[in-house]
This record gives structure tokens, C-alpha cells and sequence, in this order.
């Protein structure tokens, strides 16, 4: 696998919110990141290597929006949270800026922000 996908460092806005210890089981996906309640990017990619080519229930050929819930819960027992929630805002695990997206087909569906976007995202200081 590759893992130049993923950069070792935040960006110089981020860099004083990200903290390698912190606990997500005492955190709420859908809770905006305070202070030192980020987590450094390698430790997500590291998290969530893992889940390539894991399988879960296929709900059906319409059940797209669940098929999505079901990843998006995944990805939240893989980061450490203890529950699942989903607002429906982006990005998907608001706590961690994180944006979980399930592909279902073979044209790529960047959602609402295209990674090299400049845009601040709606979120309090």
C-alpha cells in the first residue's frame, strides 16, 4: 500500500489544536474540536488503514444513504469513539474535521469542499 497518501504534518492553522493523546471515547463525533482535541493525521491514517477491505452488511441496491451510515460508524469505533452520531453537516465526524465518504460507483463524488479548496470551514474559534 502506499502511504505517501497521507502527510505527516497539519497545516500551520491546525498545528496548535492536534494532540497525539487525546482520548476520543470521552468525545462526541459530531462536537466541534476544541484545543488539543484534534489527532495528527498519521495517527488517522493509522486508525483507519485497517478498514481497507473490511466487509459489512450490503443493505441493497437503494440503501445508499445506510450503506453510508454503516462506514460512517465503522470509521467512528476505528478513530475510538464510543458512539456513533451523525448530524448530517460536513464534514461528517465534525470533531475531527473528517469527511467519511462511501464510493459506489466509478465517478469520484468529492461532496460539498474538493481537497485543494481554500474555503474556512464554517467552525468556531
Amino acid at each position: 500500500m502506499d502511504t505517501n497518501v497521507c502527510t505527516d504534518t497539519a497545516s500551520e492553522v491546525l498545528s496548535p489544536y492536534i494532540s497525539p493523546t487525546i482520548i476520543l471515547s470521552n468525545c462526541n463525533p459530531t462536537d466541534y474540536p476544541s484545543s488539543g482535541e484534534l489527532l495528527p493525521i498519521r495517527t488517522i491514517f493509522e486508525r483507519l488503514t485497517p478498514l481497507i477491505g473490511q466487509r459489512f452488511a450490503d443493505r441493497g441496491r437503494d440503501q445508499e444513504r445506510n450503506r453510508g451510515a454503516d462506514l460512517h460508524r465503522i470509521v467512528c469505533q476505528a478513530l475510538g469513539y464510543n458512539n456513533y452520531h451523525d448530524n448530517g453537516q460536513f464534514p461528517d465526524i465534525l470533531h475531527q474535521l473528517l469527511e467519511v465518504k462511501l464510493q459506489t460507483s466509478p465517478t469520484i463524488d468529492l461532496g460539498l469542499v474538493t481537497p485543494d479548496s481554500t474555503t474556512v470551514l464554517d467552525i468556531p474559534m
